[in-house]
């Protein structure tokens, strides 16, 4: 809805209309915005703590165009009645409006409460990966990839290192709501995803059940967690951390997992940099192709996937 004024982490300047934005964001925003002005609703102080709007989180199934609406305030002990008329505007043109009430003073996106106030639960994009359509149930805070045209691409590219065969065993690590795994179910033995969101595991086993998958499975763990418990052999594994990267748990899990090839996707240059060099430094990894994908196109952004294969 704005940038950060320079040199300030609580204070923030509009900007004009967003021009890689989709229409139906910058609808969401200019409603809210107009809601908020018209009833006095002060933005949320993120030093003083005070203020009653603190984030629009705004997600779109571009190839479905489904279009979901999370409204965060502060803590409200009830449900905000007076909220009803912007909920209203917001659903004329949006599958689901939630609200969230977050008293927590972590500037995260976070929720004490969520509550669909109306439409859908989630809202279901479509992935041509390989040529076969594939459809995922994405909840309000679930991962999925933002740019639906350009993960066709790089979940192509995924599968064209991969190159799996029908006897292998495949690890989804980070594994989200399954999309990567699922697309990749078909042509593989079998799929194991590990994401520490439950909403996300909930939304991956349905959507293995809707593409007709039945050879995954998909746990609640954290990466670190689950590859310290973890006695199982894989043939590949994939790999998309959050921007921070790996821990050395994780790491030390990836060489020492045998695992024929790696892939590892990620949407941060440096701490792939910083991971790659541990992966290999021991010679047992080797890097054997990087291809960009400009997921976040007109901004200085990449996504990155590389293949490592055991030596």
């Amino acid at each position: 809805m704005g940038l950060h004024c320079k040199g300030m982490f609580n204070r923030y300047v509009s900007v004009p209309p967003c021009f890689i934005s989709d229409k139906d964001f910058l609808q969401a925003v200019e409603t809210v915005k107009r809601f908020a002005n018209k009833n006095n609703f002060t933005a949320y102080n993120n030093k003083t703590h005070e203020g009653f709007f603190r984030h629009l989180v705004l997600r779109k199934a571009g190839n479905n165009n489904q279009f979901l609406v999370n409204v965060i305030t502060n803590a409200v002990e009830c449900n905000p009645v007076f909220l009803e008329p912007l909920i209203k505007e917001l659903a004329e043109f949006s599958c689901s409006v939630y609200w969230t009430s977050n008293g927590r003073k972590s500037d995260a996106v976070l929720a004490d409460r969520l509550t669909l106030m109306c439409g859908k639960p989630f809202i279901t994009e479509r992935l041509n990966i390989g040529g076969k359509d594939y459809f995922f149930d994405i909840s309000p805070f679930s991962f999925f990839q933002t740019n639906s045209k350009a993960t066709e691409i790089l979940y192509n590219e995924i599968l064209r290192l991969l190159n799996p065969s029908k006897c292998s065993v495949l690890l989804d690590l980070y594994c989200g709501i399954g999309a990567i795994g699922i697309s990749m179910a078909h042509n593989v033995k079998k799929v194991i995803g590990i994401e520490r969101i439950g909403q996300a595991i909930d939304n991956a086993k349905e959507n293995a059940l809707a593409n007709n998958v039945f050879n995954a499975e998909f746990y609640a763990s954290d990466a670190e967690d689950w590859v310290k418990e973890n006695k199982n052999r894989f043939d590949a594994v994939v790999i998309d951390p959050p921007r921070s990267g790996l821990t050395k748990g994780v790491i030390k899990f990836l060489v020492e997992s045998k695992a024929k090839r790696i892939i590892y996707v990620s949407c941060n240059p440096s701490t792939l940099a910083r991971d790659l060099q541990l992966i290999a430094e021991n010679g047992k990894c080797k890097i054997k192709e990087i291809t960009p994908v400009d997921m976040f196109p007109q901004t200085y952004h990449v996504e990155t996937v590389v293949l490592l294969e055991l030596q």
